[in-house]
């Protein structure tokens, strides 16, 4: 009798559903396009990894605390961006 083995789990984290870029996301992604910058360029700016950004540009996270600091002190003009995105994740959560 021949033995089949059981189905394998695909290796790696499970997707998490893909969000809608909110304000802040879509305004660095214009920043950066606007300079010609890439995300290694803007990540050593701000003093995050290149992932992060990648990460705040999709949608799947936004910056908080000092690194939310860092962000208002090195790029002044995403300063409106974040206020409108902390808006509406707080309109979300209510």
């Amino acid at each position: 009798m021949s033995s089949v083995p059981a189905p394998r789990r695909p290796l790696g984290r499970p997707r998490i559903a893909e969000r809608e870029p909110g304000p802040f996301g879509r305004a660095l992604r214009a920043y950066r396009d606007a300079r010609d910058l890439t995300l290694v360029q803007v990540a050593t700016i701000i003093g995050v990894q290149a992932s992060t950004i990648c990460r705040w540009e999709a949608g799947r996270a936004r910056p908080s605390g000092c690194v939310r600091a860092a962000v208002e002190r090195e790029i002044p003009t995403l300063r409106a961006a974040l206020a409108r995105d902390g808006r509406k994740s707080n309109d979300s959560k209510a």
